[in-house]
């Protein structure tokens, strides 16, 4: 009689337990929540035996709470988004991501990041505590205008939990290419006889950028003084402004520009162009006298000089040679 017991608890620590009072067994009543600032819990329990008069014995018994790994890490958006210039320099803070663990522990709670997918080129790297994006070469938009990346957040525990977002990230243009004519001379021949507005030729550059920064307008810039030839500023598209004569100038020479749209810094782009006119026979021989006299004596020998015939034709070259003949006369 006197070695059976009976076993209690301190009422002031039971909040959570009990205690079987034949067999001394304390169990749960109740979910534990771990809690980082005091994860050991204190019980009083009492062993009384049924003698007469009843003894009592007393121990304490620490409980110690051990965080269970079983909440993966959570970011707070499925997907995140971010532009940056394509001049960013290298360590410029894309964005930043986050994610929170809702268990307790200093392991199970703590969180590293690391991208798994999409950074061709280590372009990018992450902050493993942090979760800073940080840049890390040189971005060129005309190249890649986008990036997909996979980023995981991966907890301390045992065995460890993670999840998974998705990182847009899209280069933005800036202006960093001049246009470039598709070639550097340009020559074209146009008869002296072509009609105002006819097309001489026209000259074509492109802009590798995007947008505004793309948009290419073109004008001449030294050599068109007299003003022989319009370009047209949108198309490239040179044309006859002025009627041509090959027998005053044969041979144009000048200097357009493209220049991209920029309002605020624009780039530009020179070529040479060289139109040769073409000589056509547009002008008929004259002579300086409409009538000449001359005189001879009657006794003359044959084939004695009695006149040098002179005309004159403005048409140079082939067309400005000029053969003689005597049509009529007695």
């Amino acid at each position: 009689m006197n070695a059976q017991l009976r076993y209690s608890m301190s009422l002031s620590a039971v909040n959570g337990f009990y205690i079987d009072e034949n067999t001394g067994t304390i169990y749960t009543n109740k979910s534990l929540a771990f809690d980082p600032r005091q994860h050991t819990i204190q019980l009083i329990v009492s062993a009384v035996d049924k003698g007469h008069p009843p003894m009592t014995a007393v121990a304490a018994v620490h409980i110690q709470v051990v965080d269970v790994n079983n909440n993966a890490p959570k970011f707070s958006s499925l997907s995140y988004t971010s532009h940056i210039p394509e001049d960013a320099p290298r360590g410029f803070t894309v964005m930043k991501v986050s994610a929170t663990d809702h268990d307790k522990s200093y392991s199970n709670h703590n969180i590293d990041y690391r991208i798994t997918e999409g950074n061709t080129g280590d372009v990018f790297a992450i902050a493993g505590t942090t979760a800073e994006i940080i840049l890390m070469k040189s971005l060129d938009r005309e190249e890649k205008a986008s990036y997909a990346l996979k980023v995981v957040a991966t907890d301390r525990g045992i065995p460890a939990l993670n999840s998974t977002t998705d990182v847009h990230i899209y280069v933005e243009d800036v202006n960093d290419n001049q246009p470039v004519f598709n070639q550097t001379h340009y020559q074209a021949y146009v008869s002296e006889m072509a009609a105002i507005d006819t097309n001489v030729l026209q000259v074509i550059a492109k802009d590798k950028d995007e947008g505004l920064y793309s948009k290419v307008v073109y004008d001449i810039t030294s050599g068109n003084d007299d003003q022989k030839f319009n370009l047209n500023p949108n198309t490239g598209i040179i044309t006859i402004k002025e009627q041509l004569d090959y027998d005053t100038v044969s041979e144009y020479k000048f200097i357009v520009r493209a220049t991209d749209s920029d309002p605020d810094r624009p780039l530009s782009a020179l070529a040479s162009v060289v139109i040769k006119v073409q000589d056509e026979n547009d002008n008929a021989p004259h002579f300086p006298l409409i009538m000449y006299k001359e005189a001879i004596e009657e006794n003359s020998p044959i084939g004695t000089p009695i006149f040098m015939a002179h005309a004159i034709d403005a048409d140079r070259g082939f067309y400005g040679k000029l053969n003689y003949s005597v049509t009529e006369g007695e």
